[in-house]
């Protein structure tokens, strides 16, 4: 709790102001992000959005799919919902969520660590590294990358997987990459990687161990809670794959692509 309370005193608060009279970032990123926040609260809390659709945002307008141009925070924007339910104007509530996610980044940073070394004092330093260093300061003009509370928590459920091999374990490590990929598309692109690479190695150090548990039942259902995340996954990757920003008026391919 000092940890936490030391970074929001010294960094987040430093930056929003104590009256929050201030806004992170930059005039272009941040008010981007704040349109994606309230868009999503407005469709799906409000109805109050005149085109048809989640991704059909209308400030491009006639521009079909605008959101697949960028990330989307759709992970996120329940707690911005949260605090405009409160009464909270826009800007403010967009504060709070930054406040909000800050918190969350530290206490799951927190959680992994301290279950990792058993050490409190190193989990609230390592905690606060990761919420609160130089480093994710200079990323404060892109708000679209502030949620990343995602990332220990799945390291946490790789961590518990290798020592127990226990599938309800390797659900919430894929689960938790899921969800990273609905808060920030590129962390979750990041996270995937190099917990493949950990989920592998944790694989071929309890080989022996491994392969005692393996059944036909335990391996069903691996592939069943495998299947089940990546039906998750589909509501946001499908329309990505689809995107207009993929393709130029005669059909061509822009940009690589996403497979």
């Amino acid at each position: 709790l000092f940890g936490l309370v030391v970074g929001l005193f010294f960094v987040t608060f430093q930056i929003l102001g104590f009256d929050l009279a201030f806004l992170p970032g930059n005039l272009g990123d941040t008010r981007l992000n704040i349109y994606f926040l309230e868009h999503a609260h407005q469709y799906f809390f409000t109805d109050n959005v005149p085109t048809e659709g989640y991704w059909n945002a209308p400030f491009m307008y006639p521009q079909e799919a605008i959101m697949t141009f960028s990330d989307n925070l759709l992970g996120t924007f329940i707690l911005y919902s949260f605090y405009r339910f409160l009464g909270c104007d826009v800007y403010l509530a967009f504060q709070l969520w930054m406040v909000s996610i800050t918190i969350l980044n530290y206490c799951c940073a927190y959680l992994f660590i301290n279950y990792l070394l058993k050490n409190k004092f190193a989990a609230a330093l390592g905690a606060f590294i990761f919420a609160f260093s130089v480093a994710l300061v200079s990323q404060y003009s892109h708000p679209q990358v502030y949620a990343r509370f995602c990332v220990p928590l799945a390291f946490l459920f790789a961590v518990k997987f290798q020592e127990t091999l226990k599938t309800r374990h390797f659900f919430w490590m894929v689960f938790f990459v899921v969800y990273q990929f609905y808060c920030v598309v590129y962390l979750g692109f990041m996270l995937a990687f190099p917990l493949a690479i950990f989920f592998a190695i944790a694989i071929i150090t309890s080989w022996s161990k491994f392969i005692s548990k393996v059944s036909l039942k335990y391996l069903a259902k691996l592939g069943i809670f495998l299947i089940i995340n990546i039906l998750m996954l589909l509501p946001l990757v499908i329309p990505y794959m689809n995107s207009p920003a993929k393709f130029r008026p005669n059909g061509e391919i822009v940009y690589r692509k996403f497979e």
